[in-house]
């Protein structure tokens, strides 16, 4: 019985490390990409270097474009907070039945593929000219 559990644990152990690798292996490559200087027609860079990091937060559109993002998402967090908690206290305490029916519709977006969601959303934003 030891050594069924035992042969368990280890195939668990390889099965996580190789999701593991799996899921990392984007974000290492993705940070390598950054520091790497010079490509030859290997996997890695011939050179590694700080200098894309050192110009861009010498540049101070980037710091702008990150100040006005924190504040952008910070005020449509606030009006989402003034907006949605008394709707959502005022619907589950006097409307139960569009409770349960909004939450049959919060849940659509997991049931529903994405691919799907695209192209229904590609369709409907493309007569309006939004880009």
């Amino acid at each position: 019985m030891k050594k069924i559990k035992r042969n368990h644990r280890l195939f668990s152990y390889i099965i996580i490390t190789i999701l593991g690798i799996y899921y990392l292996t984007p974000l290492i490559m993705t940070g390598v990409y950054a520091f790497g200087d010079e490509w030859g027609k290997s996997l890695l860079p011939t050179n590694f270097t700080f200098h894309w990091f050192n110009e861009l937060f010498n540049d101070q559109a980037f710091f702008l474009s990150i100040i006005r993002s924190f504040i952008l998402s910070t005020i449509v967090l606030v009006m989402i907070l003034i907006v949605m908690i008394p709707s959502v206290i005022i619907i589950y305490l006097h409307y139960p039945k569009i409770d349960k029916l909004l939450q049959s519709i919060s849940v659509l977006p997991y049931a529903i593929p994405g691919v799907i969601l695209v192209t229904a959303l590609l369709k409907t934003y493309s007569k309006t000219g939004v880009p």
